[in-house]
């Protein structure tokens, strides 16, 4: 023997099993994981986009209002009232 522990077959087989059932359940686990990360990172680059826009959209609806865009808008008159 070199100085290596030799268990019974019987518990080998059992002790495999196990490692295995365990082995794949972490590599399940990392793989969750990593698609949760990607996930909440793409919704945060949703959410950012959708300030923006909610953002331009306001700027673009009270142009005349906004005292960042008085300087862009041509005229600062009211919008014509719809029909």
């Amino acid at each position: 023997l070199s100085g290596q522990l030799v268990l019974p077959s019987q518990y080998m087989e059992t002790i495999m099993i196990f490692v295995i059932i365990i082995s794949v359940i972490l590599f399940i686990l990392l793989i969750d994981c990593a698609i949760g990360i990607f996930y909440l990172l793409q919704l945060r680059k949703l959410n950012k986009m959708e300030e923006k826009s909610k953002e331009e959209r306001y700027h673009r609806k009270n142009r005349f209002l906004c005292e960042e865009c008085a300087d862009d808008a041509p005229a600062r008159t009211a919008p014509t009232p719809k029909a």
